[in-house]
């Protein structure tokens, strides 16, 4: 009777395991999005951008110098915020839209959108670890791209 318990939640936890990672993923031609590299080099997260980019199969290209794109390319929006007085608190907003027009803009359809405040861990006064957690915690709820 043990046994046949045991495989039968095996059999449970394999179903669906496997069935949800197909549910979470979106699919494009490309998977291909714009960044504004002069951004992310500002606020000193290129790596970890990098990495969460690849682990979503996600190919990050800068945007071309006059920010013109082709209707219905994916693009990334990031802003960082930092509030407190001696230790910073980190908040980063992340959008992936899917452009609308030409040139990005505020009526571009909003794929994924989220602000992400970190506190923690102390360890430096300008606080780049809790920008960088807070990074990773923005990409957790972003899709796997699968090309079609």
């Amino acid at each position: 009777m043990k046994n046949l318990f045991l495989l039968l939640a095996l059999f449970f936890i394999y179903i669906s395991t496997s069935k949800a990672a197909q549910y979470y993923t979106f699919k494009d031609p490309s998977c291909k999005a714009y960044i504004d590299s002069k951004k992310i080099k500002q606020y000193e997260i290129v790596s970890v951008f990098s990495d969460q980019l690849k682990e979503k199969k996600i190919f990050a290209e800068s945007f071309p110098g006059n920010k013109k794109i082709v209707k219905g390319d994916l693009y990334f929006e990031l802003l960082k915020e930092s509030e407190g007085i001696i230790w910073k608190d980190c908040i980063i907003t992340l959008a992936l839209k899917r452009s609308e027009g030409n040139f990005p803009s505020a009526e571009d359809k909003v794929l994924y959108e989220t602000k992400n405040k970190r506190q923690f861990p102390r360890i430096t006064f300008g606080g780049k670890e809790r920008c960088e957690r807070a990074l990773k915690d923005a990409f957790v709820h972003i899709p796997t791209c699968v090309k079609r």
